[in-house]
């Protein structure tokens, strides 16, 4: 429970201080109303309702925020009913993987989506019908902690099969392909796909040179980055001073391009030192 208090509160004060930033750069602008903006603070702007346009990036995380409000007092309650970790730990991820498909099986059969906008808005964005794909995660972390031997065990296997079909999940092209597959189904297959890539991930411990150093921050200030990239950089910063040069358009899409990478690797950086890092080396100094 302390390492998963450390990780939300780390998860926590970046979030909340790119979103005021966002509010404050977005109501001023006149681009969204304040009144959209409340619900973003408790993770309730997607729970089992569309998403608002505005800062787009916050219905991943609310679903990640809600995976842990949600899965970590059931396993806490099991244990308390003296069931062993081991089994509470994966009775939960289970129990909450088949509930959240169960129920998004039930949506779709009382709401079949006429358009991709409506399949991605009402199917890919809200809490309560995408908490199965974090569930896999949970079964890969109680598989690899609980039976290391078979966690790794034809892992380049796994690998390849995991990658395989990770770039063959491609969504729905057109209306015709929103059926009972991509309703349901295609968001459960894409996770598991990802859990069997990371039994060799997993092995890579550590990793010399120049690439190595680059994925291995790349991975640290990911989180920062997703906060960011969107919303704020390429939509406040990037487009408008790109589209205000006299260039041609070509030119224009590869100075953004440029500037998009550039900025968010650079404010990503800082943002993870300064606050995320900084959260967690304060809850280390008060527990000391």
């Amino acid at each position: 429970m302390g390492l998963l208090a450390a990780a939300v509160a780390a998860h926590l004060a970046p979030y909340y201080l790119v979103l005021l930033v966002t509010i404050l750069l977005e109501t001023q602008l006149g681009i969204f109303p304040l009144e959209n903006y409340p619900a973003y603070f408790v993770f309730l702007q997607n729970f089992n309702w569309v998403h608002h346009p505005n800062y787009g990036e916050a219905w991943s995380l609310a679903v990640e925020e809600w995976f842990y409000l949600v899965s970590a007092p059931v396993v806490v309650a099991l244990c308390a009913l003296r069931l062993p970790p081991k089994i509470a730990v994966l009775t939960t991820a289970i129990t909450l993987l088949l509930a959240t498909t169960l129920y998004r099986y039930s949506y779709y059969m009382h709401f079949q989506p006429t358009s991709l906008a409506e399949w991605q808005n009402h199917f890919y964005k809200i809490v309560l019908l995408r908490l199965d794909s974090l569930m896999y995660g949970m079964v890969a972390a109680w598989w690899a902690f609980y039976y290391p031997g078979t966690w790794v065990r034809w892992r380049l296997a796994k690998f390849i099969g995991g990658v395989v079909v990770v770039y063959s999940l491609t969504g729905p092209a057109s209306v015709d392909e929103l059926n009972l597959f991509f309703g349901v189904f295609h968001f459960g297959c894409y996770p598991l796909a990802v859990m069997f890539v990371l039994p060799l991930l997993s092995t890579w411990k550590r990793s010399r040179g120049l690439a190595g150093s680059a994925i291995t921050h790349i991975s640290l200030i990911s989180y920062s980055m997703h906060l960011l990239h969107s919303s704020l950089i390429h939509n406040q910063l990037v487009i408008p001073l790109v589209q205000s040069l006299a260039l041609p358009s070509y030119l224009k899409s590869l100075l953004g391009m440029g500037l998009l990478w550039v900025l968010t690797l650079v404010l990503a950086t800082l943002l993870h030192t300064y606050v995320e890092r900084f959260v967690m080396n304060l809850r280390k100094r008060l527990k000391a």
